[in-house]
Parts: structure tokens; sequence; C-alpha cells
């Protein structure tokens, strides 16, 4: 979920449900867990902007489909009739007592998984869990006004300044991409012209 809505840890851990609409395809932020003094709780989205919708692939709402379908059936053997009242306040990785996951429950197996793959990310260490977030803000052919927007940044000069970096590499394609346009619109005659 993390690598395909780049939903941090905590709305993920907030997520219910009622705010899953797996016909449209579409999924809801309203609310995050965090912690506090060692307690966990559940709060509104770190900003107004986070609060947000965020569309789903169609891999992922199938993935989500059999969750709340493994959700149903939980409850059914609980005794527990699988509502549409109920299901909409569970949590989508809580249980279906209604308890939500805690974040490092998500950290913590990514944490084991990665160790165990050997996985190295660009900087050097091991990727964690919120650079699940990061993968998703630079994946590539996604304009930066709808990153922006799917993260719930206040504006896409804040996703900007988080994640673009201008690398030697990419200067240099730059150079390289400048050099072919003004190659190709001045003619050698012109550029002599400038000085």
């Amino acid at each position: 979920m993390a690598l395909s809505t780049g939903m941090r840890e905590g709305e993920l851990c907030g997520l219910r449900w009622a705010d899953v609409d797996l016909k449209k395809r579409t999924l809801w932020v309203r609310r995050s867990v965090a912690r506090d003094n060692g307690k966990y709780y559940v709060k509104p989205p770190k900003t107004h902007t986070s609060v947000r919708d965020i569309p789903l692939t169609l891999a992922l709402a199938e993935k989500l489909k059999a969750r709340k379908d493994a959700q149903e059936t939980e409850l059914i053997v609980a005794g527990l009739e699988p509502s549409e009242e109920r299901m909409s306040q569970i949590y989508v990785l809580g249980e279906v007592d209604g308890s939500f996951m805690k974040p490092h429950g998500l950290w913590r197996p990514w944490k084991a998984l990665a160790d165990s793959m050997g996985l190295v990310g660009t900087q050097g260490r091991r990727p964690t869990f919120h650079d699940l977030r990061h993968t998703f803000a630079i994946a590539e052919g996604i304009d930066v006004k709808t990153v922006s927007s799917i993260m719930g940044h206040a504006n896409a000069a804040m996703t900007l300044n988080i994640y673009a970096s201008a690398d030697a590499d990419a200067k240099r394609a730059a150079a390289m991409t400048i050099d072919e346009v003004m190659g190709r619109r001045l003619a050698p005659q012109e550029l002599r012209s400038f000085g």
C-alpha cells in the first residue's frame, strides 16, 4: 500500500473500511495513528492537506478486496455478522476486534525483510519503511502537482524541496539537452551574432 499510495505509516494504520471504495477504486485519508508518551492514539492527519482522496491501482484494489474478505471470514468464525456497519469501523490493517495496527507493526517486518534481502537504497543504506513513500514520490512519469496532491503536501514546491535532487549525472543530461535544443534552434551564423 505504501508503494502504491504514498501514504504515511500512521495513515496506513488509521485507514478503516469506511474510507475505502473498492468499486470506485478510491480511498480517503481521514485519520492517522500516532504515539505520545508511549501510548498510541488515533488523530486527524498531519495537516489539512493530508486529508485527501487517493486513487487505487487495480492490483491494490484486488489485494484490498482479498483482505476485506479475510476479515469478513474472521468475523464469521468469531460468531459475528460481517455487516456493512461493522466492517466500516474495522481498520484495514487492524484486527476484527476493532483494534488498529501500530506503526511499528509495519516498519519492523519491513526492516526484517529488507535486511534479509540485503536491500540497499540510493543513499547506500537499508531503505526504511518511510522510504517507500519516497519511492512513490519519485515515480517516473507522474507530474509533481499530482504527486503532491496524492501525498498530502501543502503544495508542489514542498514536494520538490523534499524529493528533488540535482545529481551530477542529471546536471550533465540537462546540459546535453540544452545543447541539443539550442543547436537545433539557432544556426551557427545566428550564434555568432550573440558574440
